[in-house]
């Protein structure tokens, strides 16, 4: 089975067939003493399927819960594509890029307000949502994030050539019409896109931050 849940499913017809199958020889039994032998014979049956059947059920529901915890904490380290090429068994993994653009940034004044802020509320609330905010503006501009080092976020682009490009251009598109400003795509067909998508971004994410702060009150900035 796929998973423990679709095993709830089969278990289901495994008793409904069991129910048919004793109504089929109640029918059939020709005296009482018939009746209840069958009735008892299929009962043990069933209840011992039950019972082993229950069993498997939680250790592959715990062994599930387990496995998600390891992927999601492997894709707290690792760029989403590396995790699903671990587990098919790629290693080494050495690829060649060549060009990318590298956004790194991270919160003035975290350390001196870590010291000063309730860590559930800074870390917890706070940052949890900053992070939350800035992985959807990465996935929304084709990007990949390639891990956090406290508050700090680091971002690449030019890894891949993701949905996100076709976005991009349209907003690119969109925002040159506005200002008269065309904005560059580094090639001359638009390939290499990226250094364009890290630069709107970083603009979002500074808009993203501004709409956190007030949230919660606090004041702080990108750099």
């Amino acid at each position: 089975f796929r998973s423990a849940k679709e095993s709830l499913i089969w278990f289901w017809i495994y008793l409904s067939v069991c129910a048919v199958l004793l109504t089929w020889e109640i029918w059939c039994a020709e005296g009482r003493g018939e009746v209840i032998a069958q009735v008892y014979f299929l009962m043990n049956i069933m209840g011992c399927m039950g019972v082993v059947y229950s069993a498997v059920f939680l250790f592959a529901r715990e062994l599930e819960s387990e496995y998600t915890k390891s992927e999601e904490v492997l894709l707290n380290i690792l760029p989403s594509k590396i995790v699903k090429r671990i587990k098919r068994g790629e290693f080494p993994i050495v690829d060649h890029v060549s060009a990318v653009t590298i956004l790194f940034a991270d919160l003035v004044g975290f350390t001196k307000a870590s010291a000063e802020l309730h860590p559930n509320f800074l870390v917890g609330l706070f940052l949890r949502d900053i992070f939350h905010a800035f992985d959807e503006l990465v996935g929304k501009h084709g990007l990949e994030k390639i891990k956090t080092i406290g508050d700090a976020y680091m971002v690449v682009g030019g890894l891949d050539h993701s949905d996100g490009e076709e976005k991009n251009r349209q907003r690119r598109s969109s925002m040159s019409s506005l200002d008269g400003t065309e904005l560059p795509t580094h090639g001359d067909n638009g390939d290499h896109h990226h250094p364009t998508s890290i630069m709107l971004l970083a603009l979002d994410m500074f808009q993203e931050l501004k709409r956190i702060n007030k949230k919660y009150n606090l004041d702080f900035s990108l750099r």
